[in-house]
């Protein structure tokens, strides 16, 4: 991935998503030389335990950076519900658009937000139709095929087609730290080839595969093969330190 300080955070790109005019799309996490003052580390999410202003602040620098005229902000709740953000001006880092784990828009100038501390972002973007969707796939997303049916819903909300779309998974648990003991009575049967012998899971490559059985053509599939847990200094991690924090994943057409 591509990389550069932005305002106090770590802007992280895909270079296969760099070339698409009008996209703005990026992975934002905490810069250890910030020096952004009483707005303490970087940190998106209001649940944090942070102070209220100190989150919102962020969330404004973050909109700052990314140009968008509006932030569409989620309440996560790892389902797999997915939100429709065309309609509607109410969208803004002040409040979440509702209890959803996935949100799309072909409208321009929106910019859709994911916050993270271990699960998968996967951005996903339809250059022809000039759509976009911000997909949370935590392992019960990932259980409930959420990445596939933002796919199917693209199809059938902006007409997209699977073979167009271009998706890249953000930095989150890597194989190498996605232990599940329970894993019998969590994941269903079909999970149990992506194990190895200490009952740890690729989610990369389930998601992946999901992707690619809804129509995505495997070469138009981005991972940022980085681990959180194995990179606290870079990333939040729930399994690696119990935080409240999160870092961001953003996309959108300007």
């Amino acid at each position: 991935m591509l990389v550069r300080q932005a305002k106090g955070m770590l802007w992280w790109r895909f270079p296969g998503l760099e070339e698409i005019p009008g996209l703005v799309h990026g992975i934002f996490g905490p810069d250890g030389q910030n020096r952004n003052g009483d707005m303490g580390p970087f940190n998106v999410s209001l649940a944090s335990g942070q102070p209220r202003h100190r989150v919102l602040a962020w969330r404004r620098t973050l909109g700052g950076l990314l140009g968008f005229r509006d932030l569409v902000f989620i309440r996560q709740v790892h389902g797999d519900r997915i939100l429709e953000a065309d309609d509607g001006d109410d969208f803004g880092p002040e409040r979440p658009a509702g209890s959803y784990d996935a949100a799309m828009t072909g409208t321009r100038g929106r910019g859709l937000i994911i916050q993270v501390a271990d699960c998968q972002a996967v951005l996903m973007v339809d250059p022809r139709r000039r759509a976009v969707a911000n997909v949370h796939a935590g392992w019960r997303g990932t259980v409930a095929g959420l990445p596939a049916r933002v796919v199917a819903a693209m199809a059938r909300r902006y007409g997209s087609r699977p073979a167009d779309l271009l998706c890249a998974v953000g930095p989150s648990l890597g194989p190498c730290c996605a232990e599940f003991v329970n894993w019998r009575r969590e994941l269903p049967p079909e999970f149990a080839r992506y194990r190895d012998g200490r009952d740890r899971f690729d989610f990369w490559q389930i998601t992946a595969d999901q992707l690619a059985d809804a129509g995505v053509r495997p070469e138009r599939i981005f991972q940022s093969r980085i681990c959180t847990r194995c990179n606290p200094a870079r990333f939040y991690s729930y399994r690696g330190r119990r935080t409240g924090l999160r870092f961001a994943a953003a996309v959108g057409f300007a």
